[in-house]
């Protein structure tokens, strides 16, 4: 009995220590955007930001052969959302400012 009632009480703390590290997704694509995905995982991996890529499979590509494509996920804690997704903008609007300018200098 004593057992049983231990049993429960260890998964109900786990069940509330899981509620309170709740992670927020800040990016979803595809297994077509990986690249993206790749370049986002490197970037808050360097800014020391802890962070879950996830990548959950899909069941229907058991049976049809990866014909589905299964999504891609990047997910913060609530904490560091602000400043994942700031270091996400500031990355995309440099990258965006780069190729501006080789195009740019193409042209001239």
């Amino acid at each position: 009995m004593y057992e049983l009632l231990l049993i429960f009480a260890v998964i109900g703390l786990m069940w509330l220590f899981r509620e309170k590290q709740e992670s927020v997704t800040i990016y979803k694509g595809d297994e077509s955007s990986l690249n993206e995905a790749s370049e986002y995982y490197w970037i808050l991996r360097d800014n020391n930001i802890p962070f879950k890529y996830h990548i959950p499979y899909n069941w229907e590509n058991f049976y049809q052969f990866g014909y589905k494509k299964s999504p891609v996920y990047i997910k913060v804690r609530k904490n560091d959302v602000i400043k994942a997704r700031r270091i996400i903008w500031c990355h995309w609007k440099e990258k965006r400012e780069m190729e501006r300018n080789i195009k740019e200098s193409r042209i001239k």
